[in-house]
Formats: structure tokens, sequence, C-alpha cells
């Protein structure tokens, strides 16, 4: 019992570092960008409705979350090299 439990407490503490860690990836993008990236998977926005808010095509919404999340992902991925 109490090896599951502090497995999960380990789990848990991971779990809080990673969205610490892509909070703060994400805090250092540019603003339309971050923008885009809050409205699409925070605020769950369609990019119809995210492009319409920000003047912007849907396929320039799209394109520009597309390539903002994988980049988002390769600065992550390259920090936790960095961490291990």
């Amino acid at each position: 019992y109490y090896a599951d439990n502090s497995q999960n407490i380990e789990k848990q503490v991971a779990r809080k570092e990673n969205i610490q860690r892509i909070n703060e990836l994400i805090k250092n993008l540019k603003p339309k960008d971050k923008e885009i990236i809050i409205r699409k998977y925070f605020y769950l926005q369609s990019s119809k409705h995210i492009a319409k808010a920000m003047g912007m095509t849907i396929s320039a919404v799209d394109s520009n979350a597309s390539r903002t999340r994988k980049k988002l992902k390769l600065e992550y991925e390259s920090e936790e090299e960095y961490i291990d």
C-alpha cells in the first residue's frame, strides 16, 4: 500500500513540474502565438472563432497553432534532455 501511495505522489509531483514547464514555455511565446495556443487548447475555441476574433483566416490560425505546437514540443523535449 505504501509503495503505491509514494509512486502516486511521485507521479503527481512529476505532473505538476511538467505543467509548470509547459506554462513557462507558453509564457515565453510571441503574444500572437500565445493567444492562439491559449484560445485553442485552454479555452477550446474553434479555429473559426479564433480567426474571427483575431482578424485572421482559419487556415492561418491552424498553421500558426501547428507551427507553435511543434516549436513547443521541440523546446520541451530539448529541455527534458538537458534535465536528464
